[in-house]
Parts: C-alpha cells; sequence; structure tokens
C-alpha cells in the first residue's frame, strides 16, 4: 500500500545535497534544503583548480559553487521548483518523532520541523590542534596553501602534518620562495616522490618525526611556536594539513560508522537508522569526490521516492 507523501529535508547544501535538491524537484517530493553557512558548501573551501569533474575545468570550487547556484536558480524560474531553501540556518540535533513516524529537527534558533526522511549532506571539518593558544591565534593559521602562498612568498612558514597535502602544500610554498618547516607526528605518508622532492631543497627541513606543536604564542607580525622537544621558532604562518573529520549533527541513536567516524551506508545511500540517509563526503567511500557526491544525491532522492511507494 502506497504510504503518505514523503517529507524530506536536506541538511548540507554542497555538491551532495544540492544535486539531492535537484533530484527530489525532477521526482516532484516535497523537500526542505538547509544550510548553516552559504550555498556551495565545502566548495568555498577547494582554492586549487578542479580538473576531474567533467566536461569542464573550473578555476577554483568557488567557481564551481556559483554555477551550481545559478543552475538552480534557473531551474526555479523555468520549472517552477517548489522547495523552502533556509541559508544560515544550522540543523543541531536529530530526534524521533514522537507522534509520527518520522524526524523533528532543531536549528540553532531553537525552531523544530518534522520530517518524514532525512538526508545527511553535513560533508567534513578540518581538524584543529588541541593546544594552548590555537584559538587566539586564527590570524597565523591556514589550511590552504595555493590561496594563501602569493601573500607570504619568501617568509618563513611551518606546515604541520605528514600526508599528501600537507607535503603538497610545501611543494608550492617552495615555489613561492619560502622557507618551509614540515612538523609530523608520525612517519611521512605522503607519495614517495613529494618527500623525495621536499627533502632534496635548500629550503624545506623536515623535523625529527615525533616532535609535535604543544603551544601558540601569537607576537606582534609572527606566531612563535613551542615543540615537544622544548625549542620554539617564530613563523609567518602556519599551515595545519592533519586531516578532516565528518559532521555529523546530534541524533537521538547511534549510527553505524568506520573507526573514522564516517556514516555507513547500504547501496541506497541509508545509514542503519531507517529513514537517514548519509550522502557525499560525510559517508563512507572509496572515493570523496565532486562526482560522487552528486551521484550519492540522485541515487538517495531515487530510493525514497521507491520506498515510499512500497
Amino acid at each position: 500500500m502506497k504510504s503518505s507523501s514523503p517529507k524530506v529535508a536536506i541538511i548540507g547544501a554542497g555538491c551532495a545535497g544540492i544535486s539531492a535538491h535537484i533530484w527530489l524537484c525532477e521526482l516532484h517530493i516535497s523537500h526542505t534544503l538547509f544550510e548553516g553557512k552559504k550555498m556551495g558548501g565545502m566548495l568555498h573551501r577547494v582554492h586549487n583548480r578542479i580538473e576531474n569533474y567533467p566536461p569542464e575545468h573550473y578555476e577554483n570550487g568557488k567557481v564551481l559553487a556559483e554555477k551550481l547556484c545559478n543552475y538552480v536558480t534557473r531551474r526555479v524560474i523555468r520549472k517552477g521548483d517548489k522547495a523552502d531553501i533556509f541559508i544560515e540556518e544550522d540543523i543541531v540535533s536529530i530526534e524521533k518523532s514522537a507522534e509520527e513516524k518520522g524526524f523533528t529537527l532543531r536549528s540553532h534558533t531553537g525552531q523544530r520541523r518534522f520530517f518524514s526522511h532525512v538526508l545527511l549532506a553535513t560533508g567534513t571539518r578540518y581538524r584543529q590542534l588541541d593546544i594552548e593558544g590555537y584559538a587566539q591565534s586564527a590570524s597565523f593559521i591556514s589550511q590552504s596553501t595555493t590561496f594563501t602562498a602569493p601573500s607570504v612568498a619568501g617568509e618563513k612558514v611551518l606546515i604541520v602534518g605528514g600526508g599528501d597535502a600537507a607535503l603538497e602544500g610545501a611543494r608550492i610554498l617552495l615555489e613561492h620562495s619560502c622557507d618551509v618547516v614540515l612538523c609530523s607526528r608520525s612517519k611521512y605518508r605522503a607519495r614517495p616522490e613529494f618527500v623525495k622532492q621536499i627533502t632534496k631543497s635548500d629550503s624545506a627541513r623536515m623535523l625529527d618525526i615525533g616532535i609535535q606543536v604543544v603551544r601558540f604564542q601569537p607576537e606582534a607580525d609572527v606566531l612563535r611556536v613551542v615543540f615537544s622537544d622544548g625549542k620554539s621558532e617564530s613563523f609567518k604562518k602556519v599551515f595545519v594539513r592533519i586531516g578532516v573529520d565528518p559532521v555529523v549533527p546530534e541524533l537521538f541513536g547511534e549510527m553505524k560508522k568506520d573507526m573514522r567516524g564516517y556514516l555507513r551506508t547500504d547501496s541506497n545511500c541509508e545509514t542503519s537508522i531507517p529513514g537517514i540517509f548519509a550522502i557525499g563526503d560525510v559517508s563512507v567511500a572509496p572515493l570523496q569526490s565532486i562526482a560522487t557526491a552528486i551521484g550519492d544525491g540522485g541515487r538517495a532522492a531515487k530510493a525514497i521516492q521507491i520506498l515510499t511507494q512500497l
């Protein structure tokens, strides 16, 4: 027997969330799209060229985000898509509804809304260092070498991290004549060619494996960094490239996750809590990319249509 019409919440308006919005419009399924910051989500933190999402190349994530947002706007004009879109509204908790089958979402403003299904397109956030002085040193900290390198050309900088992102960032900074110091708490995991290039450079220095940052001390125009061996140095900018963590709102129950905290899903993108789906970078996947995130959005939207027609 066909159930009542679904009412879907999409949390996050990055690639996955926008794709889900478009497909739910195509399938004439009522839904609301929530985004805590601005349309495009994590694309706004991608400062390098995007060359692996056909058919075009994009100068950076912001350019692609603008194209996606313009596409959504044009669809509304052309097709009359009807959906509620709330920007700068964070969903902070999801509760199981006591009155009917579905979920109650609470936003940062305290407003509560009911939905039959929820699509989590919340993505990831950069990891931060849990050290003294971190919060007070925001103006000296960056995650993007591509964006920041021109402004620190020729300066002494520190990169914290040992993966591909950290060492690729070191290569970019070396191209801008920076004096680069690298700090990693464990063996460097980056591609061998990255490591080889950095070790050969006279302008790059790798601290001994295991030496960690223990404190930031902001000064007038530099950041003094205290290391675990008791030594300290001053840097114009510190790049923290220690990975990302999935962003998941507070939930009424425990979802199945992998050891890193990413949400496990089935072939329809549905999590271990029936009715809640995870799409894009917040879910476990062998590849996290723009293409796979957009595919997830369409797949989950179609799954909701099928499930509610059974």
